[in-house]
């Protein structure tokens, strides 16, 4: 699970040295609209830019803030 690329990079420089990796990038909380978007595409330009020895794919989340403002 991944909410931004920065807190995932680390982890997906580390890992991806012994594993295929699929990341979720889900956030809905994320506020303004804008933020999301944002974060969501410089994960995949991480990802598409990383080096990594085996490959790391993506899978992004509904942005669903509207069901996660109800349920908080």
């Amino acid at each position: 699970h991944s909410c931004c690329a920065t807190c995932s990079s680390y982890v997906l420089e580390y890992l991806s040295s012994y594993f295929y990796i699929t990341v979720l990038y889900y956030n809905p909380n994320i506020y303004p609209d804008e933020e999301y978007f944002k974060r969501v595409e410089e994960q995949k330009h991480f990802i598409e830019r990383f080096p990594a020895r085996y490959s790391i794919s993506l899978v992004e989340g509904a942005f669903e803030k509207e069901r996660f403002y109800t349920m908080a």
